[in-house]
């Protein structure tokens, strides 16, 4: 199966990369492609499956689409499976569209959509509590101060927050916080 990755590299890391049993789906020739894509491309050329190869194997293979890639359901052309939604709820009623137009593309391929539901009257319905499949990597104040206590870190560099001046406050004390300029390459 080519999806996931072991993790069992006990002096690796556990992100996957390309080649760690991670492929990389190659739209078909013709659609509009973007410059990062071709470094992508370029940089894993031993890794990029064509939809017709995951066509040919469907089970082998487990695909993440954001809402803008649903489009590629045409070329891969499934007959059933399921359909796992863990982003955000929609907040507006562009994105409660896109989520009706989703559920269209989802009923068109007999995919069982996880995290979200239409409802009979077209509106769209997000799982909650123990059934929302929700990951948005953030960790709540809490959380995250838990995770400091517990690791004791020599150096902590906020990142992707809104209050790096936050870490300073709280742990500066503990530990060495280098918040690196919002926009700016950084060399530690």
């Amino acid at each position: 199966m080519r999806c996931g990755w072991s993790g069992d590299d006990p002096g690796g890391s556990a992100t996957p990369r390309p080649g760690d049993d991670l492929a990389v789906f190659d739209s078909p020739k013709g659609s509009e492609g973007k410059q990062w894509e071709a470094v992508v491309f370029g940089e894993f050329a031993k890794e990029v499956v064509s939809p017709s190869e995951i066509r040919e194997s469907p089970g082998d293979y487990l695909v993440a689409f954001s809402l803008n890639d649903v489009k590629h359901l045409v070329d891969l052309r499934p007959e059933g499976g399921h359909y796992l939604y863990s982003s955000s709820e929609a907040f507006s009623e562009e994105q409660a569209l896109d989520f009706r137009r989703l559920g269209h593309w989802l009923s068109r391929f007999d995919l069982e959509p996880h995290g979200f539901r239409i409802l009979p009257d077209g509106g769209v319905e997000f799982a909650k509590g123990g059934e929302s499949l929700h990951a948005s990597g953030h960790a709540p104040a809490v959380e995250l101060e838990r995770i400091v206590r517990t690791l004791n870190p020599e150096v902590i560099v906020p990142l992707h927050t809104g209050h790096p001046e936050a870490f300073q406050e709280k742990f500066g004390g503990q530990c060495k916080v280098i918040a690196p300029p919002l926009c700016r390459w950084t060399v530690l």
